[in-house]
């Protein structure tokens, strides 16, 4: 089996801005409290995905390597400049060894090892795997196989059709295989997280980090 990494992409409270979007309605302390429970739902998913090989936190800050919410995982740095070239950054950095790779995002909490699990299947016979989020960009991408830096750096992220883009610039450079997984809806609005409370029950049974967000959810939104 094509040995897998998984990074994902996280920046660190008190040295970057988090979830500006959820703070205008819930205020940054509650806004922060959301996103580390939800990196640590995301850690715990990663830990019980039994198909991955190595999973790593991609830094934001270079000074972040030591603070503690990070220190469970290895550390990658994202490295400088726009989203796309940090998301190349990433990738081909852990594409050099042959493996293959996953990028996540740590704000879709709800994901679960049997999807991940799945995205790791799909990348043995295809070229790459994508997990559309449901406001039009991308909850993960998965890829075994080298990506040009443009081809990153020329989707407009954060837009309702940025998944629709890179799949276009993907197809475009060498018509590969594109797997899709179930969309998710990430959390980045108030009315995102309303969502992902009442959306629980439709889940898998959740693992304890997952529970305890979840429990933030319910004392919170009550």
């Amino acid at each position: 089996m094509l040995r897998t990494a998984a990074a994902v992409f996280v920046k660190s409270p008190g040295l970057s801005p988090v979830k500006t979007r959820l703070a205008a309605r819930l205020g940054a302390e509650a806004a922060t409290q959301f996103y580390l429970l939800s990196c640590a739902a995301v850690e715990e998913v990663l830990q019980e995905t039994v198909y991955l090989d190595l999973a790593f936190w991609a830094l934001a800050e270079a000074e972040a390597e030591e603070l503690p919410w990070w220190k469970n995982l290895p550390r990658v740095g994202q490295g400088d400049g726009s989203l796309g070239e940090r998301l190349h950054h990433v990738y081909s950095s852990l594409a050099r060894s042959g493996q293959a790779v996953l990028l996540l995002g740590a704000d879709a909490p709800q994901i679960s090892p049997d999807l991940l699990n799945e995205a790791v299947r799909r990348l043995q016979s295809g070229d790459f795997v994508i997990g559309p989020a449901l406001d039009g960009g991308f909850y993960l991408f998965g890829g075994s196989k080298p990506i040009p830096s443009h081809i990153w750096t020329e989707v407009r992220y954060s837009e309702a059709d940025t998944c629709e883009q890179l799949c276009s610039r993907l197809k475009a450079y060498d018509d590969p295989g594109v797997s899709f997984l179930p969309p998710l809806r990430d959390v980045d609005e108030w009315e995102d997280l309303l969502s992902l409370k009442d959306g629980w029950r439709h889940n898998p049974p959740p693992l304890p980090a997952q529970r305890r967000l979840q429990e933030w959810c319910e004392s919170v939104l009550r």
